[in-house]
C-alpha cells in the first residue's frame, strides 16, 4: 500500500507549518527544513511540483510566522542556552549546538550574553552542575576520588570545559567549597 503524496498547496503548507510551530516551536531554519522535506516527499511520490515556486511559498510562510512572532530564533536560542547550561554544557558547546540548529550568530551571542547575566561565571556553574549530576569530584565517594580523578577530568573535558576549570571543580575539597565559588 503506497502513501498519498503530501499536499503542497498554500493551506496544506500553512497548516503543516502551524502544527509544527505549536508542537515543536523551533528555529526558522528547522521549520524551513521541515517544509522542504515535505516538498521532497511529494517529489519522491511522483507529484508534479514546481520546486522553485514551492520553495518561495515556504520562505513566505516562514517570514509570515516570524513577523507574527510565532517563530523567534532569539527567544528560542536564549531558552535553549539556559537549558543546556543547566544540563552542564560549556558555552562553547552551547554555541555549537545553537549554530547547528540554524540560529543566526547575533542571536547566539545575545543568548550567551543573557546566560552570563547575574552569574559569576556561567561555565563554572555549568561545570559544577555536571559534576553534581554525574557525581564527579567532590560529589564522589571520598574513597574513590583519587582513583577516579583522571576520569572525572576527562568527563568535564568532553563536555567542553577547559583544563583549568576542570581541575578547579574536580579538585575542590568539598561540595560546600564549590557552593562558595558560585557566591
Amino acid at each position: 500500500m503506497t502513501r498519498r503524496p503530501p499536499d503542497l498547496d498554500d493551506p496544506a503548507l500553512w497548516g503543516a507549518a502551524r502544527r509544527w510551530v505549536e508542537r515543536y516551536g523551533g528555529t526558522a531554519a528547522s521549520l524551513r527544513a521541515m517544509l522542504r522535506r515535505r516538498i521532497a516527499r511529494a517529489l519522491a511520490a511522483g507529484s508534479e511540483v514546481d520546486v522553485a515556486e514551492a520553495r518561495s511559498r515556504v520562505d513566505a510562510i516562514v517570514a509570515r510566522l516570524e513577523a507574527a512572532g510565532l517563530v523567534d530564533d532569539a527567544a528560542w536560542a536564549e531558552a535553549r542556552a539556559v537549558t543546556l547550561a543547566r544540563r552542564g554544557l560549556a558555552r562553547s558547546v552551547i554555541r555549537g549546538r545553537l549554530a547547528s540548529k540554524g540560529v543566526p550568530a547575533s542571536a547566539i551571542a545575545s543568548a550567551l550574553d543573557a546566560l552570563a547575566d547575574g552569574e559569576v561565571d556561567p561555565d563554572l556553574s555549568a561545570a559544577i552542575a555536571l559534576a553534581r549530576r554525574r557525581r564527579l569530584g567532590p560529589y564522589r565517594d571520598p574513597g574513590q576520588r583519587a582513583i577516579r580523578r583522571d576520569r572525572d577530568l576527562a568527563a568535564l573535558g568532553r563536555a567542553g570545559f577547559g583544563w583549568a576549570l576542570a581541575v578547579r571543580v574536580i579538585d575542590a575539597p568539598s561540595v560546600e567549597s564549590l557552593g562558595a565559588l558560585l557566591r
